[in-house]
């Protein structure tokens, strides 16, 4: 990461693909991708609508563009007004109960460089059951023995990617909470489960993101019911940067609320501290008489996810959890 719970790292960076195998220039820094595509995810935290002049500003200091251009122009570069991206087709050729290898092997060809067929034991193993960067899924080569196989294994994916996620992550008070995504190396069950469930996958130390759908009984979360999130003074989240907790839909959608509070934590402007330092959260869809430290529910079911910027030792080596969502009706 650049910049996150380090704080801001202005400067240049050189983001290179697996088949650079040029000199780094003078003043900047390299950022090696294993793959020839890559998603860059910029996060700029707006601190209150009285921020968003200064967020806006640093927003507008980020600028992505070849190196050659770099070289040529430094930063005077004019953005063209329509760039066309290039589109990935897949195209399945395979029997249907051999797709999953066809895409898996355009993923292969896409992703992947040459070079991995020949320096990645993994990738070259592949090779074994027809797939490989040079050309994707040949599945006419294999024998029928090996079709069978992989067709039964193609079955058995979505259930070991199922399971996997659902193992992958620690239960406490009933917040669920996935510490291994960023890291998943070469456990490519891992890599699958995540990749499956969640848009990328941030390394602890920057970002946790506990989950909760039911109450510290274990009772499904609905705003048919009156709910507190309790911290003691000395048992607020230990973060770095900031804490909030978000309320979404079943499709993982903010709801939408006449008060236009879809998320509350450490930096929401007004929150109310007790004289004893604790903070209590209000979770309901009835308006209270002080809003201060309210999140609005809808009628019905909802979840509730919170963010953890700059988790703290504690929060990594597992001797803090949340505290569970209390109902109080």
């Amino acid at each position: 990461n650049v910049g996150g719970s380090k704080g801001p790292e202005a400067g240049l960076f050189l983001i290179t693909g697996p088949d650079y195998h040029g000199m780094v220039p003078a003043g900047m820094k390299q950022i090696k991708v294993g793959t020839r595509l890559a998603v860059v995810a910029n996060r700029v935290f707006v601190n209150g609508d009285a921020d968003l002049p200064s967020a806006r500003a640093v927003q507008e200091g980020f600028n992505l563009l070849p190196l050659s251009v770099f070289q040529k122009n430094g930063l005077n570069f004019k953005l063209p007004e329509k760039v066309d991206y290039e589109r990935f087709v897949f195209t399945p050729t395979a029997p249907e109960a051999l797709q999953l290898y066809d895409q898996i092997g355009f993923g292969m060809r896409t992703f992947l460089s040459a070079s991995d067929d020949f320096s990645d034991s993994d990738v070259g193993a592949a090779q074994q059951i027809g797939l490989s960067v040079a050309n994707g899924f040949e599945w006419q080569n294999l024998d029928e023995p090996t079709k069978r196989g992989l067709a039964r294994a193609a079955l058995a994916a979505d259930a070991i990617i199922a399971n996997t996620y659902a193992n992958a992550a620690e239960t406490a008070n009933g917040w669920r909470y996935t510490m291994g995504g960023g890291r998943a190396g070469f456990n490519y069950a891992v890599r699958a489960a995540f990749s499956a469930n969640l848009t990328g996958a941030n390394v602890p130390e920057e970002i946790l993101y506990p989950n909760t759908r039911v109450d510290g009984a274990g009772a499904s979360l609905t705003g048919e019911h009156k709910y507190v999130l309790h911290f003691d003074k000395d048992n607020l989240p230990p973060v770095s940067v900031f804490w909030n907790m978000s309320m979404y839909d079943d499709k993982e959608f903010f709801i939408e609320n006449d008060f236009k509070r879809y998320s509350i934590g450490s930096t929401t402007e007004g929150l109310k501290i007790e004289p004893d330092g604790s903070v209590t959260i209000l979770i309901q869809n009835e308006r209270p008489a002080d809003t201060s430290n309210w999140l609005p529910a809808p009628k019905g079911p909802f979840n509730l996810t919170m963010r953890l910027y700059g988790s703290q030792t504690p929060i990594l080596n597992g001797s803090y959890r949340l505290p569970g969502i209390k109902r109080v009706d």
